[in-house]
């Protein structure tokens, strides 16, 4: 695993400025690579429903860097990582499919009509290694 939040996310920033593909419809690998976990759950559905409530939060704002985001949307759901800057996140397939790119929380709703479920201190089985570090305003 991966030491901290912010390495997650320098990972999917790095996927994203190396225009690197072959991430369609892989967002839970794409998110689990970045912390470093291996495989674990098939679905990004899957492993929001398999979080601990005491490990899930709704309020997207208070979101750590590379915290992993969660929608409901189609029949896998979605999962994002919080990027460095507050309110935005890596993702793969957007905005462009098959790519990982920066776009803002609100992005899903809006193109995708994907469900906001929460952001998670938990991922894998485990609990990530997240305090202290909060995106920049």
């Amino acid at each position: 695993m991966r030491n901290n939040g912010a390495s997650a996310a320098l990972y999917m920033g790095a996927l994203a400025r190396n225009n690197a593909g072959g991430v369609k419809g892989l967002c839970l690998r794409t998110c689990r690579l970045a912390w470093g976990l291996p495989p674990h759950r098939p679905s990004a559905i899957e492993e929001w429903n398999s979080i601990p409530n005491a490990y899930k939060r709704n309020d997207p704002t208070r979101a750590p860097i590379g915290a992993p985001h969660f929608w409901s949307v189609g029949k896998y759901g979605h999962i994002a990582i919080q990027a460095e800057h507050e309110g935005f996140v890596w993702s793969t397939d957007a905005p462009k499919t098959d790519r990982v790119g920066l776009v803002d929380i609100t992005w899903f709703s809006r193109n995708w009509r994907a469900k906001y479920l929460g952001w998670s201190l938990y991922l894998n089985g485990q609990i990530l290694p997240l305090a202290g570090e909060a995106p920049k305003g």
